[in-house]
């Protein structure tokens, strides 16, 4: 079984290693398991690791669910450039 943690160790991994059939099904698992409360940990990391595909999603997911995300425990760890490019994103679109 296969949670978001996982996904996001095993990504890296397959970064590490360039399996990018895996690093595809991985991004796309990631994609479909995106909530309010796992959003703003996955545009971290697929910000951090340059995912550009993942990020956009991301970013799409937390334009549409803004304001329940902003109030999240993981929006509020982010570093605050994430935060930033965030609230950018979704003022500018």
């Amino acid at each position: 079984n296969l949670d978001i943690n996982s996904a996001l160790d095993l990504l890296k991994g397959a970064d590490m290693y360039a399996v990018n059939n895996l690093k595809g099904k991985l991004e796309n698992y990631l994609s479909s398991s995106l909530e309010i409360e796992n959003a703003a940990k996955i545009f971290k990391y697929s910000s951090f690791y340059n995912h550009e595909k993942l990020k956009k999603v991301a970013l799409a997911f937390i334009k549409d669910n803004y304001k329940n995300v902003i109030d999240s425990n993981e929006f509020e760890e982010l570093p605050r450039e994430f935060m930033l490019e965030i609230i950018r994103f979704c003022k500018s679109n």
